[in-house]
């Protein structure tokens, strides 16, 4: 059986264990070509969930311009009314504050500076 890529629209389809599916896509598209790259985040999640959508509007958005992908035509959409810290621990919160790349803070959502990184 072949292997299938985790997209970023199957990645956040759900809040409901989202950070393992999140970690899962940021290995296939770091391991992937330019095209399927673009493939990979074509598509915005199908759900209702707004921190999902801000969510992937962000990381679209940090990505489409790192990879300086073009065919990504949706991002730029989504953003939340109240603040979503990502990591839930109050003491955390002004380093999240501080730390959160613009593209998340623009959506009100806080996250390490390291979010996106994997090893």
């Amino acid at each position: 059986m072949r292997y299938k890529k985790t997209t970023l629209s199957e990645a956040l389809r759900e809040y409901k264990n989202f950070q393992h599916r999140l970690n899962q896509f940021l290995d296939d598209f770091y391991s992937s070509d330019k095209a399927t790259k673009e493939l990979l985040i074509k598509e915005p999640p199908k759900t209702e969930d707004m921190r999902m959508l801000a969510l992937a509007d962000a990381i679209a958005a940090i990505l489409k311009k790192k990879y300086r992908l073009k065919n990504v035509k949706w991002n730029g959409r989504f953003g939340l009314d109240r603040a979503w810290f990502i990591i839930p621990i109050e003491k955390l919160k002004p380093t999240l504050i501080l730390q959160s790349p613009g593209e998340f803070r623009c959506r009100n959502i806080f996250v390490p500076s390291n979010y996106l990184e994997r090893i």
